[in-house]
């Protein structure tokens, strides 16, 4: 599957996205992906797709924070690549094991409708949820975000055609119960960043209707 890429809306996003500490050692590749599609993931190698059919669902920079350390948490602890080895098949396995950096990258993105469609464990999810709040606390952004965002996710699921970022991120109440859980416990201040709402609001601009 070739993503189309909004370079522009690449360039912002990835401006916001280096406001925050990742604790990962991967090189994050965020981009923006023009469609109304409602969804987000992670490929191997650090590379965060984010559609804007989602993007103009957020209301604030927390929520887009949220989504973006969600994300990466699936990147430092490697969900897709384990999801993959299940998942595709021994040929693209093999080709990627013996193929050269170049070569390998080409056959994930040639696969990519393999990594689109990736549905992820609870424990996986719970993970990325857990990691991403870790990482908002560590940014000294407000939690509440991510709970925003999963409110926001869980009335489009209303919808009568199901989001792909639902389809994909499946939302239970046990997931918005164990956010507020971890927010409760792990109380912490949020500090106002300028440059991050300029950027928002610039993506904001570029992108709600």
């Amino acid at each position: 599957m070739q993503e189309e890429i909004d370079t522009a809306g690449s360039q912002l996003l990835a401006e916001f996205a280096a406001q925050m500490k990742w604790d990962t050692p991967d090189s994050l590749v965020f981009t923006v992906v023009p469609s109304k599609v409602e969804n987000a993931y992670a490929l191997p190698g650090g590379y965060v797709m984010v559609y804007t059919g989602l993007l103009e669902k957020l209301k604030t920079k927390e929520e887009l924070a949220a989504l973006l350390s969600h994300e990466v948490a699936h990147v430092a602890h490697r969900h897709s690549v384990r999801k993959l080895c299940r998942d595709m098949s021994t040929t693209v396995l093999l080709s990627v094991v013996l193929s050269n950096v170049g070569d390998a990258t080409s056959i994930l993105y040639a696969n990519a409708s393999s990594i689109y469609s990736l549905t992820y464990s609870r424990k996986y999810e719970e993970q990325a949820d857990i990691t991403g709040l870790k990482t908002m606390r560590g940014n000294h952004l407000d939690q509440q975000g991510m709970l925003r965002l999963m409110q926001e996710l869980k009335k489009l699921d209303q919808k009568i055609k199901i989001p792909e970022f639902i389809s994909t991120h499946p939302l239970t109440e046990n997931r918005i119960r164990y956010v507020q859980q971890d927010i409760k416990a792990h109380p912490a201040s949020a500090e106002s960043n300028e440059k991050m709402e300029a950027l928002f609001k610039q993506l904001q601009q570029r992108y709600h209707k």
